[in-house]
């Protein structure tokens, strides 16, 4: 492994861990026992709206770097579309059914126009001549 492929999976580890820290604690604090998961539904809004705001600056190839630790590693932990499935099942499970389903509404909705936010408001503040790329990911 050359080392340029090391370092990029060291930076999207550590940003992982980071991502995944943050998830934790703001699913910790918000997600109550009222079935409510607040806590995943912000983080899924917010991380988002930032990779929004990544896509709408131009994140290109030339950040690379900056992209593995942000997108791939603090936004790809920080979001947890695998604990929004598993809490819509749950909920879908104990009967809630137009619940899980207004969850599972709100929380697309909700990340898609986010996402569309962090685009528009990263383009309002970006210098002129600023390029726009598909670098998220």
């Amino acid at each position: 492994m050359e080392m340029k492929t090391i370092l990029d999976f060291a930076l999207v580890a550590a940003g992982g861990a980071l991502g995944a820290m943050a998830r934790f604690a703001v699913s910790n604090v918000l997600n109550r026992d009222n079935g409510w998961p607040a806590g995943t539904l912000l983080v899924n809004l917010l991380g988002c709206f930032a990779i929004g705001m990544f896509y709408g600056w131009g994140v290109t190839a030339k950040t690379d770097r900056v992209r593995h630790f942000v997108c791939s590693g603090i936004l790809g932990s920080l979001t947890t579309m695998s604990a929004f499935s598993a809490e819509v099942v749950g909920i879908s499970e104990r009967g809630q059914r137009l619940f899980a389903a207004g969850y599972v509404v709100l929380s697309v909705a909700g990340c898609l126009l986010a996402a569309l936010c962090g685009v528009l408001l990263a383009r309002w503040f970006a210098p002129a001549g600023a390029g726009y790329g598909n670098g998220a990911g």
